[in-house]
């Protein structure tokens, strides 16, 4: 997933965008709920993640993480956009932050970023936004505080956070950052078993295998059976699943199966 630049204060975050922010999914896809208020009226405080700390005390030394403050975001599917994780076949999704002058993002009242804009661009695309509880198992975004730093009017002091989906862990002291990409790969699966989020239409599946297998054979005429051939074979037999799966599913039913009608 793409790196979000832009910092973000103790506070800050869009007004609530309910109805403008409303996931579009499609049609045949279960209705979601309204986007909450989350950040955009209470701040990052009830997201802010407890830093776990590396050997020799580091935390007392330098209590924040080293890396960039990132702006919040929402996750944002793309019908035709899929990749390989882990095995498994999941929509490759990209973030769509909330930094004020970026992606059309503006400022609203009080300073704070207004997405309308942005959302209404994601729409138009037949892109599909993701509200932060989509799953209902807990929010796909979190904050690390990474500083402090003063609000421009009033010189108070203020928190600085950088935001992350769930699945990543930052370190105080540390710019590490550890990706659980099994989990979040788990998470996309689980949207899909549960009719949140599309299968695959089976021109992306057939199209993607098709890029697989052209690079594996160029990688086997390199360099032989490598890792790297053994992690295409992976992804092609991912595609090959789905493909199945599919057929399955649009094949006609037996003859034998079919029960006849008695005559009355």
């Amino acid at each position: 997933m793409a790196k979000i630049k832009g910092a973000t204060g103790d506070g800050e975050g869009g007004e609530g965008q309910d109805a403008q922010a409303q996931a579009a999914l499609p049609a045949q896809q279960p209705e979601l709920r309204p986007l909450g208020r989350q950040v955009h009226s209470s701040g990052a405080a009830e997201f802010e993640e407890i830093l776990p700390e590396l050997s020799g005390g580091t935390r007392e030394r330098d209590p924040f993480p080293k890396v960039p403050a990132q702006s919040p975001f929402y996750l944002v599917y793309t019908p035709d956009r899929w990749d390989v994780i882990e095995g498994q076949l999941v929509p490759s999704l990209y973030k769509l932050s909330l930094t004020p002058g970026a992606n059309a993002v503006t400022r609203g009242a009080g300073g704070r970023p207004d997405p309308t804009d942005a959302i209404a661009g994601v729409e138009r695309q037949g892109h599909y936004l993701l509200p932060w509880d989509i799953g209902g198992d807990g929010r796909y975004i979190r904050a690390f505080q990474v500083g402090t730093g003063q609000d421009r009017k009033t010189g108070a002091a203020v928190k600085i956070y950088s935001w992350h989906t769930r699945w990543e862990q930052l370190y105080a002291g540390s710019d590490a950052i550890q990706s659980d990409t099994a989990g979040y790969a788990a998470w996309l699966v689980s949207l899909i078993e549960r009719g949140l989020l599309p299968r695959p239409r089976p021109y992306v599946v057939e199209r993607l295998r098709r890029q697989y297998e052209t690079a594996l054979h160029k990688r086997l005429g390199k360099t032989g059976d490598d890792a790297l051939c053994q992690e295409y074979k992976r992804r092609i037999k991912a595609c090959v699943i789905e493909q199945e799966r599919q057929a399955a599913a649009s094949a006609p039913a037996r003859a034998e199966d079919a029960v006849p009608e008695l005559a009355t």
